[in-house]
């Protein structure tokens, strides 16, 4: 599975990202709803449920039963994402890491915190009124 983070557009995101370059695209190998609505119930301190969770990423788009998808992240997910101090990611990544979706892809500690230093950093970058932050997945 491919994904990407973009900041960009409802209508850029839908274009699949092409206009969307770095720093305002970033490849998150693999990183699905799940991982992310994991990372969200560690950042607010409350229990992952699956079902609730993964339901609150609206898809905005899709291509084809083969993807490409795009989900919009929820604002509450934004706004922590945006809160984080950058002295937590290390323990935030560790706890993902301890997640049953890391422990079954065997993901070691620095690569979570690798992507979740990028995942913040894309979150604080400047945007325009209209910009939000979106998964792009395809199989």
């Amino acid at each position: 599975m491919l994904s990407d983070l973009l900041l960009a557009t409802v209508d850029d995101a839908i274009l699949g990202g092409e206009s969307v370059s770095s720093p305002f695209r970033i490849d998150v190998k693999g990183r699905d709803l799940v991982k992310l609505s994991t990372l969200w119930a560690i950042l607010e301190r409350r229990t992952f449920d699956r079902q609730t969770s993964v339901g609150l990423f609206p898809e905005i788009f899709e291509e084809s039963d083969d993807g490409p998808w795009i989900f919009e992240f929820p604002h509450g997910l934004d706004d922590v994402l945006r809160s984080i101090d950058k002295k937590q990611i290390h323990q935030i990544a560790e706890k993902w890491t301890q997640t049953a979706e890391f422990q079954l892809g065997n993901i070691p500690v620095s690569t979570a915190q690798d992507y979740l230093r990028a995942i913040h950093d894309l979150s604080l970058k400047p945007r325009r009124r209209d910009e939000r932050l979106f998964l792009w997945v395809c199989l």
